[in-house]
């Protein structure tokens, strides 16, 4: 699996192409979507999911832990 940098997190927005930058709250769906669709695959990189969840959907990931069982099992906090 290739390893996602800040570019490719930003040229998508909800499966589509934005011009300029996504909302923050695009960018967190963004994530949450590339996650679940990482999940499972061969080299998906668990500490770099967990790192990514908590920095671009702070308010709700803001705890480690809960960041780490959202990508382990999708659980919702």
């Amino acid at each position: 699996m290739k390893k996602l940098n800040i570019q490719d997190v930003q040229l998508v927005s909800g499966g589509e192409y934005v011009h300029g930058e996504p909302t923050p709250d695009m960018l967190c769906f963004d994530t949450r979507l590339m996650i679940m669709a990482g999940r499972g695959e061969a080299g998906f990189d668990v500490s770099a999911a967990v790192h990514s969840l908590m920095k671009y959907c702070g308010g709700d990931f803001w705890d480690p832990n809960e960041a780490h069982e959202y990508v382990m099992s999708g659980a919702y906090p």
